[in-house]
């Protein structure tokens, strides 16, 4: 009632102001009936007393987003995708659904004193994203040169009034797979594996996988990994990385790998959108080994590691620059150091392209 009287105060007192334009409208126009007065005064009382929506003011002021919103939306998009491996070490990530990762590259261990222009590990490698948790790939390596130093004082000749050894062929090439068996915000485990045909070939010279007699042999390989990856910030992730590498105990007659059981660890770091910086160790556990000791020939264990960058110019395209001492790059054989030892040190490049 007393909104009701108020605005019923204020019409009258319009109302007094514009009597004469009323009465000039009345001549115009018939006056309506007083049924329609009543239903007009009635809608003008019911749309007085209905409250203001502030519906649309509302929604105005929760669509922008905040500046640190923004800030960090703009920096998630400039991030690349995580890395589903380092150099020598696989991650729990995994390669989206229908995307090919195509990659080829070398490592060059530098020395003058053996023929030709050094010692090369030629890379190639295949993976495809079947979905978000499955991913299958092909891949190998292939080395074929003599050894710059000699192998239980196996000489295969001299360059420059230094010895060198044995000539050594040695490639892996064979099929792997990665499911992801646990993923949340922040964890992300993996369980990966391959299944590999591995080639040996050492010429007669002696102190390699045994003591004399050429020999060129194809056996199979394999490694079973679970890789654990742990997201501290869209930036920074580790990977914990605990297997097993199988490899026969013998070929040629003489000592081989063997089964060998191996824990690896690493970490991938973007601190900006083009460069990332990536640094992996795997430490063999035995009951095998991953290295060849000069003096003697036997197999021993080393840790192989490898640190470097990873340059994305564009998000379907990384260059990798690194350093490292492994041997190998496929699923088996990226534990294993090169030969002898493992105190050479290789640089490696390689191109990934994704589609």
């Amino acid at each position: 009632m007393l909104k009701r009287s108020g605005f019923l105060g204020i019409g009258l007192s319009f109302g007094l102001g514009f009597i004469p334009a009323i009465a000039t409208a009345a001549e115009l126009a018939p006056l309506g009936s007083a049924a329609d007065l009543q239903a007009s005064e009635a809608t003008t009382v019911e749309a007085a007393e209905q409250p203001l929506s502030t519906e649309p003011i509302l929604q105005a002021q929760a669509d922008p987003a905040s500046p640190a919103d923004a800030a960090t939306a703009e920096t998630t998009q400039l991030l690349p995708v995580p890395p589903v491996r380092l150099f020598n070490l696989e991650t729990a990530n995994q390669l989206p659904a229908g995307k090919f990762d195509v990659s080829a590259g070398f490592r060059w261990f530098f020395e003058d004193s053996v023929p030709g222009s050094g010692l090369q590990v030629f890379i190639g490698d295949v993976q495809y994203g079947v979905n978000d948790k499955l991913q299958i790939g092909f891949g190998g390596f292939y080395f074929d040169d003599n050894l710059a130093e000699p192998i239980a004082g196996g000489v295969a000749g001299t360059l420059n009034g230094q010895p060198f050894g044995a000539k050594l062929r040695l490639g892996s090439i064979g099929p792997s797979a990665k499911y992801q068996v646990y993923k949340s915000e922040d964890w992300a485990i993996s369980v990966a594996a391959s299944l590999e045909f591995l080639r040996v070939f050492r010429d007669s010279t002696p102190g390699l996988f045994g003591q004399g007699g050429e020999f060129d042999t194809v056996t199979l390989a394999g490694g079973l990994q679970v890789p654990i990856t742990y997201t501290v910030s869209p930036e920074f992730q580790l990977t914990l990385n605990p297997g097993v590498s199988f490899f026969p105990g013998s070929v040629g007659g003489g000592d081989f790998y063997g089964t060998y059981f191996n824990i690896g660890a690493g970490f991938n770091f973007q601190p900006v959108r083009y460069v990332g910086i990536f640094s992996d160790i795997n430490v063999p556990l035995g009951p095998g080994g991953n290295a060849v000791q000069a003096s003697t020939g036997a197999i021993e264990k080393a840790v192989v590691w490898s640190s470097g960058l990873r340059i994305n110019p564009v998000p379907e395209l990384s260059l990798d620059f690194y350093a490292t001492n492994a041997f190998g790059t496929t699923l088996a054989t990226r534990s294993l150091a090169f030969v002898p030892g493992a105190s050479q040190v290789a640089l490696g490049t390689a191109v990934t392209v994704r589609f």
